[in-house]
């Protein structure tokens, strides 16, 4: 039976992981599932299964919801533990696990040790084994390489790889599911899906900067490299995009309100 000190440190951990990727349901979560799960579908187009079964897609949405939330988690615990980010997350983001105490650096990064290797092995039982390395690969050069602070050309770069990555294993696992199947016959994705993923990244690659107005403040603390920063918030340019930035400043607003149940 768990001591009181025990239920509450089993809380505080799921606290944290809820909140590690709060900001990020929207932006990862929720689309590259949804996406993931239509591009099953498409049949001969996106996957090589002519015929796919729109039951079997939607058993698998399980698996492609876990396979999304664990690696976001991963990468979000290795980029919000960094000082810089503490910093940034202290302006911008304060309700954040590590800036508000909730959780320290070194607890985070302990729980990091033992997130990622139980998340190659639930790759293994779901599905997006290469996909779960290469965004261990990204993290690694976003977070400790400073990928994501140093040239906004890289940290754009990264961004769009990362989402193209995202894509590519919600598709398959939603196509595939858990199933062991023998090599050469899993399904997997077309060169026309490919060609998608390209245009994806391409497009993640030329409008992060929106996401990055809301942001200025904390980041201008942090000393990275973002085009809003570095060129100036003139930069956005054409109307269009202005469109774009204030309805991403009116989402940064919500996000940096208090989260539900947060005093």
């Amino acid at each position: 039976m768990l001591t009181r000190h025990c239920r509450a440190t089993v809380l505080r951990y799921i606290r944290s992981c809820f909140l590690f990727t709060y900001s990020d349901f929207k932006v990862i979560i929720l689309p590259h599932t949804i996406v993931g799960l239509l591009q099953a579908g498409t049949g001969g187009l996106l996957t090589s299964n002519p015929k796919p079964s729109f039951a079997n897609i939607c058993h698998h949405t399980p698996y492609v919801v876990l396979w999304n939330w664990v690696n976001l988690l991963s990468f979000n615990i290795a980029n919000q533990r960094t000082e810089e980010s503490i910093a940034e997350d202290m302006v911008n983001r304060a309700w954040r696990p590590i800036p508000s105490g909730l959780m320290n650096r070194e607890e985070a990064r302990s729980f990091l040790l033992i997130l990622i290797p139980v998340g190659l092995c639930m790759s293994l039982f779901v599905g997006g084994v290469t996909e779960s390395m290469l965004m261990l690969i990204l993290t690694w050069m976003y977070n400790d390489l400073g990928g994501g602070n140093d040239n906004f050309i890289v940290r754009n770069g990264l961004n769009g790889v990362a989402f193209a990555v995202f894509t590519h294993a919600s598709t398959v696992i939603a196509a595939n599911g858990g199933k062991s199947i023998p090599k050469g016959d899993e399904i997997v994705l077309t060169p026309t899906a490919f060609i998608w993923l390209g245009i994806i990244a391409s497009i993640v690659f030329t409008t992060l900067q929106v996401q990055d107005l809301p942001d200025m403040a904390g980041d201008r603390k942090r000393n990275r490299k973002t085009i809003p920063l570095v060129f100036g918030e003139e930069a956005i340019g054409t109307d269009p995009q202005r469109l774009c930035c204030d309805i991403g400043l009116q989402e940064a607003r919500n996000d940096k309100r208090p989260i539900p149940g947060k005093v």
